[in-house]
């Protein structure tokens, strides 16, 4: 288990950045400073991309969990436009509301 928001986002920053993720915005526990030992990690990403949902997930999944070591993670993916199509829906509203943008390129 990682102690702090900022412990997550310094562990998964170079696989962010080799994926080219334009933002990282943890939600859920971590996000509120309310984690367990038990916690997972909630992430939604943010990247420019024409591959299919699924398809999104291939190779960053596993180098997340690698780096993010026995810790349990939930990760969404969504384009910046499917990101500005879904904003309104009461599960994104809420996570953006409670969650921190915990990465974006330098």
């Amino acid at each position: 288990m990682y102690r702090t928001a900022e412990e997550v986002a310094e562990r998964i920053r170079p696989v962010l950045d080799r994926y080219g993720i334009e933002k990282g915005i943890l939600f859920g526990s971590y996000a509120l400073g309310t984690q367990t030992a038990r916690s997972d990690v909630d992430l939604i990403l943010v990247q420019r991309t024409s591959k299919r949902f699924l398809d999104r997930y291939e190779g960053i999944l596993m180098d997340l969990y690698q780096v993010l070591r026995g810790v349990d993670i939930e990760v969404l993916i969504y384009t910046p436009e499917e990101m500005e199509a879904i904003r309104h829906r009461k599960f994104i509203e809420r996570a953006l509301r409670e969650g921190r943008v915990i990465y974006e390129p330098r």
